[in-house]
C-alpha cells in the first residue's frame, strides 16, 4: 500500500518543460504548448484574473463594513488589499501596453 500511495502522489515533470528558476521561464513554457493550450490556458487566466479582481473588491468591503460594525481598525487589512488591487490591475496593463509598444 505506501509503494502505491508514493506512485499516486508522486510527480512527474516533464523534462521538455525548462528548470523553475530559468530565464524567461513563462516565454519558454508558453512557447511549448500547442495553439489549443495556449486558447485554454489564455482564457483561464483571463478569468482567474477577472476573479480576482472582484474578490479583492468584495474583500476590501466587507472588511471596511466589519471595521465600521466592530470598530476595529482594519487600515492595514484593507490598505494591502487595495495595493493588491492596483498591482494586479496596473501590472496587467503595464505588461498589455509594453506588448504593443514592443510589436
Amino acid at each position: 500500500l505506501p509503494a502505491i500511495m508514493v506512485g499516486f502522489f508522486q510527480r512527474k515533470f516533464d523534462r521538455r518543460f525548462p528548470k523553475m528558476g530559468e530565464a524567461k521561464y513563462t516565454e519558454k513554457t508558453f512557447e511549448m504548448m500547442d495553439e489549443g493550450e495556449r486558447h485554454i490556458t489564455v482564457v483561464s487566466l483571463y478569468k482567474v484574473y477577472h476573479m480576482n479582481l472582484s474578490l479583492i473588491i468584495i474583500g476590501v468591503v466587507l472588511l471596511s463594513f466589519f471595521s465600521l460594525v466592530t470598530g476595529i481598525n482594519q487600515f492595514l487589512g484593507i490598505l494591502f488589499m487595495i495595493v493588491l488591487f492596483a498591482y494586479n490591475t496596473f501590472g496587467y496593463l503595464w505588461k498589455v501596453s509594453r506588448f504593443y509598444r514592443e510589436g
